[in-house]
């Protein structure tokens, strides 16, 4: 039933809608809302690909195909479940309010092409809301992701570990202009003689 479904609204306890395209973008289901400030249960969408969304919760226990997940711009505390995490390729969670911990949280995302983890939210900032991603455990962790192309660590208090990226690496981004007193700020030059 699933695939007969070219647009739905989705309205589970959320204050506004939400829309499924099973078009978009590889034949695969597509949910996307903007200012979703609850939960939002995808349990029963087994086939959806691609997430993007802004909730405080995320539930993808049921998710075995993701291969995208961008959750920028939300207010997520942890890193969901991912069931099969080896098959996401592409993991976009700036601009959120994770607690301070290390990167080895990502390290189980192996065929990872883009990991975008900083924050650029001066207005959030300011509020003490962003992503605390430390210089514990550094970069290190990192280094098994064979296939990153792309990394964004913007304004987060990373300051190790740039000799341990994959060489597979194309492009990091590194901006501390939105947040002065980061850690990252005493380590831009080790990562310029890098890149």
């Amino acid at each position: 039933m699933d695939n007969e479904i070219k647009e739905t609204e989705i309205t589970p306890c959320i204050p506004a809608q939400a829309y499924l395209d099973h078009n978009y973008p590889k034949n695969g289901t597509y949910i996307s809302k903007q200012g979703l400030e609850s939960s939002l249960d995808l349990s029963d969408f087994t086939n959806l690909e691609e997430l993007s969304n802004q909730l405080t919760t995320l539930d993808l226990s049921n998710l075995e195909q993701l291969e995208s997940l961008y959750c920028s711009d939300n207010c997520l505390t942890q890193m969901p479940y991912i069931p099969n995490p080896e098959q996401l390729v592409s993991l976009t969670i700036s601009n959120n309010n994770f607690p301070s911990q290390d990167l080895s949280i990502f390290s189980q995302f192996r065929n990872l092409e883009w990991l975008e983890i900083g924050k650029d939210e001066r207005e959030m900032i300011k509020q003490g809301i962003y992503n605390r991603f430390t210089f514990a455990g550094s970069l290190k962790s990192l280094k098994n992701l064979t296939k990153l192309k792309g990394l964004n660590i913007s304004n987060t208090d990373i300051n190790s570990g740039v000799e341990y990226l994959p060489d597979s690496l194309e492009r990091i981004y590194y901006n501390t202009n939105d947040r002065s007193t980061c850690k990252l700020g005493e380590y831009k030059g080790q990562i310029d003689k890098y890149f």
